[in-house]
């Protein structure tokens, strides 16, 4: 995945939008609607109880075909450190919610609440607030707005 990216003054929150954006790559998958190719991806993170809202961030990612098969295996990967699971999963015409849920091998939770508009067939908008994680954390109660569109075939 090719990414343009601006630096964030925070390593937490420059995390959770790489989860966010991550979870988002997959949510481009809805079956039979969507189309594979190049997608750009503008995400823009608000923090809970401050005014100002991050620089936006543009990702680039391509979707297979495969991808388009069953994106909900993405969102429940895992690593040396998170696992995740999706605790709710509602399709419903272009419309889709979706829970995720992830704890890290210290037992921190993280709830990653999804909806996502699907505008067949290159398009989508989708909403994630993040709940739980690490005592403190600035990312708790944030919200990441996700506008994503086909940009073109993918690079062989």
């Amino acid at each position: 995945m090719k990414r343009t990216t601006t630096a964030l003054p925070l390593i937490t929150v420059a995390a959770t939008i790489i989860a966010g954006t991550a979870a988002s790559r997959t949510l481009v998958a809805q079956p039979a609607q969507m189309k594979p190719g190049q997608y750009e991806m503008t995400s823009e993170m608000a923090m809970a109880g401050r005014a100002v809202k991050l620089p936006a961030r543009k990702d680039v990612a391509c979707v297979t075909a495969d991808d388009l098969k069953d994106w909900s295996r993405n969102l429940v990967k895992t690593s040396d450190r998170v696992t995740c699971k999706l605790s709710d999963y509602k399709p419903s015409g272009n419309h889709l919610t979706f829970v995720r849920q992830c704890t890290t091998t210290s037992g921190q939770q993280t709830t990653y609440e999804g909806d996502v508009t699907f505008t067949p067939p290159d398009s989508y908008h989708a909403v994630m607030n993040f709940s739980g994680g690490a005592p403190g954390s600035p990312t708790a109660g944030s919200t990441i707005t996700i506008n994503a569109r086909r940009v073109g075939d993918c690079a062989k």
